[in-house]
């Protein structure tokens, strides 16, 4: 059955009008409806309940900022934009939000200069960047990513769209049809539920401020005397190094998101580089300044701590053996990295 998307377009409005029309036009090239700010440019608190309705219906929600805050509510002292964003988290709404990666090179016009709605700005973008979110730089690049985006969401978040009702012919009733799709919509809002509740085992495994000790082998290079800029293996080491397990999450969900497209973290071993960091100095004092290298962590612990993460409900299997942040570990990550108030 052909089916047509709304989604739900968030931003602020004079400063974005060219970003907005090619988020439309990505869109309209998508057989999706747009829905947003043209329907209420004036955005108020009387019109509240009217926009509340639309996001509802709405199968997604995109927010886009640059470098303004918004108008802004008399009654919450929030901007309307990120009101909006707020209550598409609180209802479940699958949300993508996209950033602009250099307002400083937006013209003065599209600059926000109140210092109180700057900060409120910060926060604000903080607040998205713990989401699912991604960086734009013009109105061209922003409508390329939004059609890649809502291609990816409508794979991954299989909404209820919009039918004709000519094409509901050869069901029984549309009563009927509306039925099954109201409990369809139940039965993906309860397995959203038990996906961000804490595994049952939770209370019996190791995390937060526990620690785990990580075995891992490395090469020892000595300089040559007649070639200062050659340095030959002379033998291998092993170590340990203790870490908390908030500190590997925060690794490994970190490596999920600066290293992939996909936001997906594929099947390697993310811990060297940490273990260099910490243990270099180390240990090339113990080797007597001699050059150490090519860290590997051993395989057993590597797997005890993909499992470990599994089970506490912070990632999971995504395609092509690769691993993702599930939406707990998202809120998890968030709460370890993003600076309160």
């Amino acid at each position: 059955m052909e089916k047509r998307y709304q989604v739900f377009v968030s931003s602020t409005y004079v400063d974005l009008i060219e970003e907005r029309n090619e988020i439309m036009q990505a869109l309209l090239e998508l057989e999706c409806m747009p829905a947003g700010m043209e329907l209420f440019p004036a955005a108020n608190d009387t019109q509240w309940e009217w926009i509340k309705k639309v996001i509802d219906e709405s199968d997604y929600y995109i927010v886009v900022i640059g470098d303004r805050y918004g108008s802004i509510s008399e009654k919450t002292g929030l901007s309307y934009t990120e009101m909006e964003y707020r209550y598409a988290l609180e209802t479940n709404k699958p949300i993508i939000g996209f950033v602009h990666q250099n307002p400083g090179k937006l013209s003065a016009d599209r600059i926000e200069k109140s210092e109180e709605n700057r900060k409120k700005l910060k926060e604000f973008k903080n607040l998205v960047q713990s989401k699912l979110c991604k960086f734009y730089n013009s109105p061209e690049d922003l409508g390329s990513k939004v059609s890649r985006s809502i291609i990816q969401l409508r794979k991954q978040y299989p909404a209820v769209g919009w039918v004709r009702a000519n094409t509901l012919e050869n069901y029984t009733s549309t009563v009927e049809y509306i039925q099954l799709l109201k409990e369809n919509e139940e039965l993906k809002n309860q397995i959203i539920k038990f996906e961000n509740e804490k595994p049952m085992m939770s209370g019996r495994l190791s995390s937060g401020k526990d620690e785990f000790e990580i075995h891992y082998s490395y090469s020892i290079r000595e300089q040559q005397k007649d070639n200062p800029m050659s340095w030959k293996k002379v033998g291998n080491g092993k170590d340990s190094i203790t870490l908390s397990w908030d500190e590997i999450f925060t690794y490994v969900a970190l490596d999920i998101i600066n290293n992939s497209s996909r936001n997906s973290f594929r099947v390697n071993d993310p811990f060297p580089t940490i273990i260099k960091e910490k243990e270099r100095e180390k240990l090339e004092i113990k080797h007597q300044n001699k050059r150490v290298q090519d860290f590997k962590t051993d395989i057993d612990d590597f797997n005890k701590i993909l499992l470990q993460l599994r089970a506490l409900k912070f990632i999971k299997k995504g395609n092509y053996d690769s691993w993702q942040l599930t939406d707990n570990g998202e809120y998890y990550l968030a709460e370890l990295k993003c600076e309160k108030k």
